[in-house]
């Protein structure tokens, strides 16, 4: 092989290999391309992710609130003591033609607790 054959061979070469880096080059410059386009979405889902736990968060405090509100009306449901009036008649008493008698009624739950006579009366 002389000289000549030697260097257009060896140009061949080059432009074959300069040829397959602008190939390589074109890919990297795709996926660089998509990189960035993976990224903006990555960006823009994260906004929107935290949106979600922020609410999240919103909510989980309503619900906490409600919660504590609940077992408030419910602690106070139980101790809750009411009067009953009971407007009855006496005629065994000559001084007076009626009495107003004051009993406590105690609530707890779903029955009225009359601690007087020891009898539950369902609360509707």
């Amino acid at each position: 092989m002389d000289q000549q054959q030697f260097d257009r061979r060896r140009e061949e070469d080059e432009a074959r290999q300069d040829a397959l880096l602008d190939q390589i080059h074109g890919g990297v410059v795709g996926l660089k391309n998509q990189a960035h386009a993976i990224n903006d979405e990555v960006v823009e889902q994260n906004v929107i992710i935290d949106d979600i736990g922020g609410r999240m968060d919103d909510a989980t405090q309503d619900i906490s609130r409600e919660e504590e509100a609940a077992r408030q009306v419910n602690a106070r449901k139980k101790k809750a003591v009411g009067i009953r009036l009971n407007a009855t008649v006496k005629s065994s008493l000559p001084l007076f033609s009626s009495i107003l008698v004051l009993e406590r009624v105690y609530y707890t739950r779903s029955y009225l607790q009359l601690p007087v006579s020891g009898s539950y009366i369902a609360a509707t």
